[in-house]
């Protein structure tokens, strides 16, 4: 588990997607103790999670808008340093 800011995320190794019949590890990095529950198979949560196929992470929103508030912490610490 990791903490950014306030709150913890985790990440969860799913291994067995296959993909023209190569298997795939995907990286699932999402919010603990959040509002919602995320699938962790596949690409369907409801959370409609931002996808990078490069890196092979799958990375879930919070239903708790908690992404939403570390974005906005991020962009007045980065604001204020350039002050």
């Amino acid at each position: 588990m990791s903490r950014t800011g306030l709150y913890a995320w985790e990440i969860s190794t799913l291994s067995g997607e296959r993909m023209n019949n190569r298997l795939l590890t995907w990286n699932h990095i999402y919010p603990v103790n959040d509002k919602g529950v995320h699938q962790l198979t596949g690409f369907g949560c409801r959370c409609n999670p931002r996808i990078d196929y490069e890196s092979k992470l799958i990375i879930h929103n919070a239903f708790d808008f908690r992404d939403v508030i570390e974005e906005a912490n991020r962009i007045i610490r980065d604001n204020a340093k350039k002050s």
